[in-house]
């Protein structure tokens, strides 16, 4: 694959247990599945896709495909992650960095298969300089409590700390979108190698932090639609934000 802008990665290889739904991507907000919705921005941008599956793979991939060419978007790269049971998101990116080398020299933008979002979050992170996290911040002086948040630490506009280990009271959450830049790739790779088969791609980034091997700035997204769709609550929030849309299917 060669791509002449940093391409879109999509991580859609979870059970998606909490939500009970089967694969969230394929989840229906408001007449369009969460995939589809993703490639809404691409077909914006004129950028490629790489999407990684796991669990229902053939389901998955066969509905990227529609998607795409629904959205006039090329047609996307398919990697899977076969041990998708016993690994976590870690693994599927480090999947889609061996399977696709293209990434490592371009960078691309980072995308949980279960994020809605609005035309302005994922465009100030496409715009951005650097490596970048999408970060939604708790109202003034109420502390990000989440217990299944990845909360970040910021200092100076930075990303000090990343992680689920990040306590209580810390600059916000993120949501689950982020761009890789090129340069930071190189020192990145080996930590998401490294890092154990149950660990997010975000322990990764932490250690690569801890090393400085990596380094992250931030885009606030508070106003701007992001909805990461783990339980009930949140596809119902998912779906009160979204406007409607008509869906090419995802059976």
């Amino acid at each position: 694959f060669i791509f002449a802008a940093p391409p879109l990665v999509v991580l859609c290889a979870g059970v998606g247990s909490r939500l009970g739904l089967g694969p969230k991507c394929l989840v229906d907000v408001n007449g369009a599945t969460v995939f589809e919705r993703l490639m809404t921005h691409c077909a914006r941008r004129r950028r490629r896709v790489v999407v990684v599956v796991g669990y229902e793979a053939e389901r998955v991939a066969a509905h990227a495909r529609r998607a795409c060419a629904a959205a006039g978007v090329e047609a996307p790269a398919i990697v899977e992650n076969p041990d998708f049971r016993e690994t976590n998101t870690s693994k599927s990116l480090l999947a889609a960095l061996q399977e696709v080398p293209a990434l490592r020299h371009c960078g691309f933008i980072l995308a949980d298969g279960d994020l809605v979002l609005a035309d302005a979050a994922f465009d100030a992170v496409v715009a951005a300089p650097g490596s970048i996290a999408a970060l939604a911040r708790p109202p003034l002086g109420e502390p990000c409590e989440d217990p299944e948040a990845i909360r970040a630490h910021v200092v100076a506009g930075r990303v000090d700390a990343i992680g689920k280990g990040v306590p209580p009271g810390a600059a916000g959450e993120c949501v689950g979108l982020y761009k890789l830049s090129a340069a930071t790739l190189g020192g990145l790779a080996g930590f998401l190698e490294d890092v154990p088969a149950g660990c997010y791609y975000e322990d990764a980034f932490e250690r690569a932090l801890r090393a400085d091997r990596f380094d992250m700035g931030v885009v606030d997204v508070d106003a701007d639609g992001c909805v990461e769709i783990d339980t009930p609550e949140d596809l119902a929030n998912a779906r009160a934000a979204a406007p409607s849309r008509r869906s090419s299917r995802a059976s």
